[in-house]
């Protein structure tokens, strides 16, 4: 294939992800899934592009407009459709916490049931990316529902207040995602620990978790089983004790009473602004706000649930498996099903550590007319030249803009985050900038005076996590990691959706 022929658009370019599950997306979702939920004659191109813990996404843009055209047609004409997309998505959680009980005594399992689980997995898997990649494509590319809405409701929302403002408002959810819940039980344990002068004693002046008694170690444990699943992401690992040790120690100065006080009362005022804008809505207006509402509590619950959750409880099978057959963990993340099928079932060594290694150091696997191609190595990195360049490289300006995901102004040193490696580098009041975020970069989104990325929607991770810390935030600027580099100094003026570049 020569790569002027086809050229993919990047739509996702992300960190910490290997080649498994995210197979899946082409072999199931895009092969399959989508042509029955669109139509026979509906095909989608789409090309993934592993490298070590790094991935590229790309789709053809016409087929990704249609398809997000045909999506949002069909859920504004069609409120049943709705209604299955939510349905679907509580079916597919329930699905993850019956799984959950599968890995009891993981090490006891015949081959054969190691493979009746993966089995399992990958059902849950592949059904839960089936109802939120409708979520997504709408979310995604060029064509993005929420920003069509918000210019359709534009002259209304200027009535209520600041366009922007009014929009991110009206379309965040008022149920708490698990991130929320994790936050809220800190502060419940900051609490306890200023209630008990002889804990907090020591955690002010142990330097580190493994200082502490058994005692005072028993608040950081409890908080590391309950939540610390939602570090995991794909690779792992789940936060430790020690996590949360520095995250509590830098808070526990804090009023308890004030923020669980606030707290409240922003999700009261939340609620009430949302019912007393309403009156300025026709009831078709009304319906595809909550839609979106809904929506964006369901991405980021299908994402801790479906994707953080669920991986961070496969990684006993994937041990389990390394275990009994040679390989680490990691490597295990870039066998395919018919693989484990092949050496579980039929007893014969589909691949080896070598094969494996290849598949982690670069790899591409797409799917193009119906037909799935899979590369490694040599071949892969050839493949990738079937991504369209990035026109943005060489863009310079004073300022560019994006799409409000949570109001506010702050000025602030930049740093390109898009690693777990760059949190070093990140100090507390610093403006976090990144291609995208994911649950492994919340040490460092804590500590952000703003967040600003290129890709995403209203319902993507980063307007999720910058809602929930009350932090500026603007998606969606396509060229942000682009032309900010480490050191630039910004202002962000996240009620109008602009950057501007203080100096360089």
């Amino acid at each position: 294939m020569k790569a002027q022929n086809h050229k993919f658009s990047i739509f996702v370019e992300d960190y910490n992800v290997p080649l498994a599950p995210w197979y899946i997306f082409n072999e199931d979702y895009f092969a399959k899934e989508l042509p029955k939920l669109a139509g026979k004659s509906f095909t989608f191109d789409s090309l993934f592009y592993f490298e070590k813990n790094f991935v590229l996404w790309g789709a053809n843009e016409k087929q990704f407009a249609k398809a997000g055209n045909f999506f949002s047609g069909k859920l504004m004409a069609n409120k049943r459709f709705v209604k299955k997309i939510c349905d679907n998505h509580y079916k597919c959680f329930k699905n993850v916490k019956k799984f959950s009980f599968l890995l009891n005594k993981i090490n006891e399992k015949t081959n054969k049931e190691l493979y009746e689980i993966y089995e399992k997995y990958y059902s849950i898997f592949a059904d839960g990316f089936k109802w939120g990649m409708t979520i997504q494509i709408m979310e995604m590319g060029n064509i993005k529902f929420s920003e069509i809405l918000k210019q359709e409701l534009n002259d209304k929302l200027k009535k209520i207040g600041n366009p922007e403002v009014v929009f991110s408002k009206l379309i965040s959810p008022t149920i708490e995602t698990a991130v929320a819940k994790e936050n809220r039980d800190i502060i419940k344990k900051i609490y306890f620990i200023q209630r008990h002068k002889d804990i907090l004693k020591e955690i002010r002046s142990a330097k580190n978790f493994e200082l502490l008694t058994s005692k005072a170690k028993s608040i950081f444990l409890y908080l590391s089983k309950k939540y610390g699943w939602l570090q995991f992401y794909y690779l792992g690992p789940a936060a430790r004790p020690g996590y949360y040790f520095e995250i509590i120690k830098k808070r526990i100065n804090i009023n308890v009473a004030v923020e669980l006080k606030n707290k409240d009362q922003e999700i009261s005022a939340l609620k009430k602004f949302q019912i007393k804008a309403a009156k300025f809505f026709s009831k078709d207006e009304l319906f595809k706000l909550k839609t979106l509402r809904e929506f964006a509590y369901l991405k980021e619950a299908r994402k801790e649930i479906h994707t953080y959750y669920l991986n961070f409880l496969m990684q006993k099978w994937h041990e389990e498996f390394a275990r009994r057959f040679y390989f680490t963990p990691l490597q295990t993340k870039y066998i395919f099903k018919d693989e484990f099928k092949e050496i579980l079932l039929d007893n014969k060594m589909a691949v080896n550590a070598d094969i494996l290694n290849e598949r982690y150091d670069c790899c591409a696997y797409m799917l193009k007319g119906g037909k799935l191609s899979f590369y490694a190595g040599s071949k892969a990195k050839k493949i990738r030249k079937l991504f369209k360049s990035d026109s943005a490289e060489n863009v310079k300006a004073d300022n560019f803009s994006g799409s409000v995901a949570y109001p506010g102004k702050a000025r602030g040193v930049v740093k390109v985050v898009n690693s777990t490696s760059d949190i070093n580098k990140f100090n507390a009041g610093d403006i976090l900038v990144s291609y995208s975020t994911n649950p492994s970069l919340v040490p460092a989104m804590n500590r952000a005076a703003a967040i600003i990325t290129n890709t995403g929607g209203v319902t993507c991770h980063a307007a999720i996590v910058a809602r929930e810390l009350k932090i500026p935030c603007i998606i969606g600027t396509k060229i942000a990691t682009k032309i900010l580099k480490d050191g630039d100094r910004v202002e962000v003026d996240a009620n109008k959706g602009i950057i501007t570049i203080l100096n360089k």
